[in-house]
């Protein structure tokens, strides 16, 4: 048993990297966030940003896994879905860049109108059935994300029907909010398959459509994190705990960019100093 690790998730720094719907002047570079992430005492990084382009250069892939060497920094990877030939595909770059880990979702949708719940987890584990053998093979843990969609029971009752070791949870701390769940019984519940983490705080806040789930800085928000974390020292097999903070758009592209910084480095601090990872 390792104890756990602390590590940054690259959407911590979706603004600076212009990797979704903001695009800075220059953007960060991979390098950049490696180092920025090792200036903040992190040990890893996770990184489900890489375009088709750069997972195909050999001469890309050999520039990120020295620079994550020289940095003494563990890498993980990721993908959306559970298409077999993507996510081969995705299992072989993540070999090739050391990556013990990567992340996954599950295509879901609760409210669709053509496919039932267990319809839709039925074709999942059929998909995820075929490519486990893959992940075996070449010893990399698919971790799959409480991503806003399934609820507790339905993902353990997803990894007991595709039944391998190699397949488990990536836990998020406030995804499981958005179907109503209780913090603290979504960390008990996926805990024991969690293979890494994203881990957040989050509040509520009011609009003229509802209450929406809003994002924060690690201790600024209502969620219980001393106690999950207990729970996952308790339950879980030491995952790695990567920070994954969500910065709004300022009215500057620098104000932006500096309050995105500020507030990683403060949930990097507030992890460390007052959760004790």
């Amino acid at each position: 048993m390792r104890p756990m690790k602390l590590g940054i998730d690259t959407y911590s720094y979706h603004l600076a990297i212009g990797c979704y719907e903001y695009h800075p002047r220059k953007r960060m570079t991979w390098d950049e966030f490696m180092s920025t992430s090792k200036s903040l005492g992190v040990e890893g990084v996770m990184i489900v940003e890489f375009s088709e382009e750069e997972k195909k250069s050999n001469e890309f892939i050999r520039s990120i896994r020295t620079k994550a060497d020289e940095l003494h920094l563990y890498i993980e990877t990721g993908t959306d879905g559970t298409d077999v030939k993507r996510l081969s595909r995705d299992l072989r770059f993540s070999q090739s860049i050391g990556s013990k880990i990567m992340r996954i979702t599950v295509e879901f949708d609760r409210y669709s109108r053509n496919f039932t719940v267990e319809e839709q987890l039925k074709a999942a584990v059929l998909r995820l059935r075929e490519v486990t053998p893959l992940a075996e093979k070449l010893d990399i843990k698919l971790a799959i994300e409480n991503h806003q969609d399934l609820k507790s029971s339905e993902l353990v009752s997803l990894l007991h029907q595709v039944d391998s070791d190699h397949l488990g949870i990536c836990y998020d701390t406030g995804n499981s909010l958005a179907v109503l769940e209780d913090p603290i019984y979504t960390a008990q519940e996926l805990a024991p398959y969690s293979f890494t983490t994203h881990f957040k705080d989050c509040c509520f806040a009011m609009s003229p459509y509802g209450t929406n789930v809003t994002h924060t800085g690690l201790g600024r928000g209502l969620l219980p994190l001393a106690q999950i974390v207990d729970i996952l020292k308790q339950k879980a097999h030491d995952p790695n705990i990567n920070i994954e903070v969500v910065s709004q758009p300022a009215f500057t592209e620098e104000e932006t960019l500096v309050r995105e910084h500020r507030t990683v480095e403060e949930s990097a601090k507030y992890a460390r100093e007052s959760l004790g990872i």
